[in-house]
C-alpha cells in the first residue's frame, strides 16, 4: 500500500535527520503561505510535522526534485485537508483559477 501511513510506521535515521532539519518549512507554511489564525498555531504545526514525516517517507531523490520543494507542497496540502473547515481561504487570499484551452 504505497502512500499509506501507517502509525507503526517507523522513520530511518536520516528520515529523521529530514525532518528535524527542515522543520522552518512548516513554520514558512504556515506564517507566510497560509496566514493562519493564531489560535491554530500550534495545531496547524502539529498537523504540518506529520505531512514533514509523510514527505520524508515518500521522497525519492530519482526523481529530480528538492526534499525542501517536495516537502513545501505536502506539508501545505496536509495542513490545509485537516484545516478545510476551520480555513476562511478568501480571507487567505487563496485563489481558484480555471483555465481552459481554447483552439
Amino acid at each position: 500500500m504505497e502512500g499509506v501511513l501507517f502509525i507503526n510506521t517507523v522513520l530511518t535515521i536520516s528520515q529523521q535527520e529530514m525532518v528535524l532539519k527542515n522543520q522552518g518549512i512548516v513554520v514558512h507554511c504556515i506564517d507566510k503561505v497560509l496566514k493562519l489564525d493564531p489560535s491554530l498555531y500550534e495545531e496547524a504545526f502539529s498537523v504540518g510535522i506529520v505531512g514533514l514525516c509523510k514527505a520524508a517517507l515518500n521522497f525519492n531523490l530519482d526523481k529530480g526534485v528538492s526534499f525542501s520543494s517536495f516537502a513545501f507542497k505536502v506539508v501545505k496540502n496536509e495542513i490545509l485537508f485537516y484545516n478545510i473547515g476551520k480555513i476562511d481561504f478568501f480571507k487567505n487570499k487563496c485563489e481558484f483559477k480555471f483555465c481552459r484551452n481554447l483552439r
